[in-house]
């Protein structure tokens, strides 16, 4: 089931913002950071261009995925492991999805950013 369009927008604004701070503008050619949702989940993806040079597509390499728990209305945070599998994050889920994503930029244990 897909997002709720105001949570969407929310979440649009949050995540533009952070990805288009992420990176500095003079490293874009050689970095990005970009979100998708599938669902209840929006999932952060660091994204590389082929490194021969080709016309391949950018690699994607999932960073971190935030899903909406309908029930609690709250977001949870996951991980994902080098086999790209999700787990859950030490964290507590959250009404603030801000927060969560302050949570990734802090990395406190070196799973997101390394």
């Amino acid at each position: 089931m897909a997002l709720p369009e105001l949570l969407k927008k929310r979440v649009d604004l949050t995540l533009s913002k952070y990805c288009k701070e992420k990176v500095p503008p003079h490293a874009r050619d050689k970095v990005q950071i970009i979100y998708e949702y599938y669902g209840d989940a929006v999932t952060l993806i660091e994204t590389r261009p082929p490194w021969d040079g080709s016309d391949r597509p950018w690699t994607k390499l999932k960073v971190a995925k935030f899903k909406f728990d309908r029930l609690n209305k709250a977001w949870v945070l996951f991980c994902f492991d080098r086999n790209s599998k999700a787990h859950k994050f030490k964290c507590e889920p959250s009404t603030d999805f801000t927060s969560l994503v302050d949570e990734v930029e802090e990395d406190s244990t070196g799973i997101f950013w390394g």
